[in-house]
Order: structure tokens, then sequence, then C-alpha cells
């Protein structure tokens, strides 16, 4: 009953009538006098607003909680009239226990609605009456958020994760952001920018859900051919569609190598991980074996760049972990013990352990 009695004083004294939760005016009046008479909590057993109060009670308990909207057509026409970019939460038909988790642990917190409301419209809906925002934006897995921009383009689709509400909210407004930032200068047209600076926005747009805006920077930076970034990409679409020994591929590798805006140790390793991914998707019987460029690379500049040399070597380890081959992956992280630099060499000790672990327990 104390807590009746602070939360019923806290809504008559300090909470305005212009906002959602408001008492009925005698109920106000009525509640007011009590507290002004100085009523002990135990004392409202006996009054004869008592079942009033309790109802009246539970409902504001209902909505103290930040409550997103659930009217579609409101926000469609929100999002028409502020421009603002639309935020949908799916949740799954009823029942449905992690939606009842997502409710809980995330929409219901006011710091998610609160991080979030000016910056987009926001929008709950629940299955099966949300099939048909399911179908148009293509959503096959409950509960999730999705944010849309206001041509109705996704921007992106995130699933739930157990993860304070704050954590969300920045994520959506990161993603936000980032996603006007690169449509905006996708739309104005002019790429002549410095390689950093379009290598900055081309991973921007890696992590957007359309992969419009990625596939485009990366044109116009490979048009441009500014800068040893964009000329491996070129290199890697050519792998995508040729032979590796073709004239085209070769030629577009010796271009980066040739370009020597970058040390030669990372160009380098760059094209020793590329070529140890390709390695790693050919099945032809004869091929050398996949960590062929990482261990020529590592032989080659464990003096010179050992901090690169060594990353070329947990990658050859990890490539054997991987397969389970225990005693490999513990004699290339033995051997990249030996040039590692100092700040390395903890990690690359605790991995050598777990790699001896697991071949005892074998």
């Amino acid at each position: 009953m104390r807590c009746i009695h602070l939360v019923i004083r806290k809504l008559i004294l300090a909470r305005p009538a212009s906002q959602s939760l408001c008492l009925p005016p005698l109920l106000r009046q009525s509640l007011t006098q009590i507290l002004a008479a100085g009523l002990r909590p135990c004392q409202f057993l006996n009054h004869s607003l008592y079942k009033e109060l309790i109802s009246f009670f539970l409902l504001a308990l209902s909505l103290l909680s930040f409550t997103w909207p659930k009217d579609e057509a409101k926000a469609f026409f929100e999002v028409g009239k502020t421009e603002k970019p639309l935020v949908i939460a799916f949740l799954g038909a009823e029942g449905c226990s992690s939606s009842q988790k997502f409710q809980k642990e995330l929409l219901s917190q006011d710091s998610l609605g609160e991080m979030l409301k000016d910056k987009a419209v926001l929008l709950e809906v629940s299955q099966p009456q949300a099939a048909r925002l399911s179908h148009l934006f293509n959503v096959t897995q409950f509960p999730c958020l999705v944010l849309v921009d206001t041509d109705g383009e996704v921007i992106d689709k995130q699933r739930f994760q157990s993860v304070a509400p704050e954590v969300v909210g920045v994520e959506i407004v990161q993603k936000l952001n980032c996603f006007f930032r690169v449509k905006a200068f996708v739309e104005q047209g002019d790429f002549s920018v410095d390689e950093k600076e379009l290598q900055s926005l081309f991973e921007s747009a890696k992590t957007l859900h359309n992969p419009f805006y990625a596939k485009k920077i990366c044109e116009e930076g490979i048009k441009t051919e500014i800068g040893h970034f964009f000329l491996t990409q070129k290199y890697l679409s050519l792998l995508y569609t040729l032979p590796w020994n073709h004239p085209q591929v070769l030629k577009a590798r010796e271009a980066v190598l040739n370009k020597q805006d970058a040390p030669a140790s990372q160009v380098a390793l760059t094209l020793a991980v590329i070529d140890f991914k390709r390695l790693s998707r050919v099945k032809t019987p004869g091929t050398p074996p996949s960590v062929t460029p990482l261990l020529e690379y590592v032989k080659k500049y464990r003096t010179t760049d050992p901090e690169r040399a060594t990353t070329a070597k947990e990658m050859v380890a990890g490539h054997f972990f991987l397969a389970k081959e225990y005693s490999l992956a513990a004699t290339h992280i033995a051997e990249a013990l030996e040039f590692a630099p100092e700040r390395k060499k903890q990690e690359l000790r605790a991995f050598h352990t777990l790699l001896q672990d697991n071949l005892c327990k074998e």
C-alpha cells in the first residue's frame, strides 16, 4: 500500500495534466484532499475510493513505460509529413516467448523510445495482422527491428539481442546517420574525393542492407584508380568472373603491386590473403595448399615487417585449427613466437596453450 500512496502522490502532484496519463477531475480532487489530510497508507483500505484507486494504479503502471505506436496508417502519414525514417518493431504471433522478451527488454524501455522518437517514426506490429508489411519488407524472422527510408527502402534489419536498450538505440542512430550520409553522397554524383574518404564511404555502405550503394561507390572508385585500395577491388571483381591467370586479372594484380601509395608489405599481405581465400575455394587436384601464399609472405617479410608476418602466421594457424589439425596449428604458432612483436606474444602463448590442451584430449 505504501507504494500505491507514493505513486499516486507523484501522479497527482508531479505529472502535468497535459500529458497522456491524467486523473479524472473528481478523482484527482478527492485524492488530493486525502493526501493533504495526511492519511496513512493503511487507511486507504477503508476509503470509498479504494477500488477506483487500485484500478487507476494498475492503469498507471501500464502507461508509465514507453509505448510504441501501433497505428500503421498514422505512422506512414507521419513519415510523409515529417520526412523521418520509419523504425518498425515486428513481433511474432501471440504467445511467442521471444517476442514477449523483446517487448519487455527493449520496446517497453523508456531509454530506447526517447532516443529514437525525435529521429524516426516508430511503429509496432504483430503477426498475423502485420502479414502485409512483413511481405512488403521481406521480414521472415520474428521479432526484429526494420529501419525504412522515406522512399520505402529498407536501411537495415536487426534481430533481437539481449543487450541494453541504449546500445540498440545507439546502433540504430548510427545506422541511420550512415545511410543518409552514403545516400546523399551517391545521389549528388560527385565522386571526385580522395581515396581515404571514398574508402570510408565504401566501408560504411557495405554495412547497409541494400548492396546498391557499396557497388556504386566501388565502381566509381575503380574507374578513378586513385589508389591501391580500389585497384585491389578491381582485381577482386575480375577474380570473381575470370580465371586467376587471365591476362586482365594478371594486369590488374600488377597494377596493385606497382602502385606506390602504400607500404609494399601491406599490399603484399592483401594479395596473399586474396590468394589464400581463392585457393581455399579450389578443389582441383594438384592445386597448391591454400596456405602457400601466406607462408611465402611470412618467409619474405618476417624480418622487415614482423607485425604483418605474425598476422599471416595466425591466419595459417587458424586455418589448421578449424580443420582440427591442432598439431600443425601449434607448430605455426610456435614459429610465430620467434619473430612476433612483444605485445602480441601473450595472445599467441594463450592460443598455443589452447592448442596443446586440444592435443591432450585427442
